[in-house]
């Protein structure tokens, strides 16, 4: 859930509570979000208007959902678009 955009809230969709808040440092747009397929760790690709709106800055952002702490960010190249999707292998 990204209403708040320097929260992002991991929700029980059968209670519709909150389960964890990861704190967010960014309020760039979240461009979309995948979880390993643990459970363990959640990627959220983030976009933000930089330069006064005249160019973008993608980042990825690894979230560990058990305590909703960032562990790694990396900068995106937008030029190359193979960066902006992400995916995990199965294990």
């Amino acid at each position: 859930q990204a209403q708040n955009p320097g929260r992002l809230s991991l929700i029980d969709l059968a209670t519709g509570k909150e389960l964890r808040r990861c704190e967010r440092t960014s309020k760039a747009t979240i461009a979309s979000l995948t979880f390993s397929g643990d459970g363990r760790t959640l990627i959220a690709v983030e976009h933000e208007r930089v330069d006064n709106g005249r160019s973008w800055k993608s980042v990825r952002r690894h979230y560990e959902t058990a305590t909703g702490k960032e562990r790694t960010s990396t900068p995106l190249n937008r030029s190359q678009p193979e960066q902006l999707a992400t995916a995990f292998l199965p294990s």
